[in-house]
């Protein structure tokens, strides 16, 4: 059963979020390098997760065209203010979106970081 994505961001929300999340990627995954060059020990590099997730939920929220603060809140914003949504089943599949946006987040963080730390510095 295919379900239809519902957005709860507007077109300047993405691209707000896109824009903030690919810097924010580069910078992770030089300084990952820059930690395999030097030689940091591994337990060290295991911070790039925090940047790193951050910046892949800015991407997937891009994505997926929905915020997980706007889903936690029940409200959407189109670029036109933040509003309440009143359909109850809509706000179910914006919270549901948004879950996937968190686990997909996460789990690509933890494996990119684990990368980073199984490969010899």
């Amino acid at each position: 059963m295919y379900v239809q994505r519902i957005a709860n961001i507007g077109p300047k929300g993405i691209r707000r979020r896109a824009l903030g999340a690919i810097p924010m990627l580069i910078v992770t995954i030089a300084a990952g390098w820059y930690m395999l060059l030097e030689q940091w020990p591994r337990g060290l590099r295991v911070i790039l997760v925090i940047p790193l997730w951050f910046s892949l939920l800015g991407l997937f929220q891009a994505f997926e065209k929905t915020c997980v603060v706007l889903s936690a809140r029940g409200t959407c914003d189109m670029d036109m203010g933040e509003k309440p949504i009143d359909d109850k089943q809509a706000v179910r599949q914006i919270r549901r979106q948004s879950r996937r946006v968190l686990v997909e987040a996460t789990i690509v963080a933890i494996i990119v970081t684990s990368i980073f730390g199984v490969l010899p510095g």
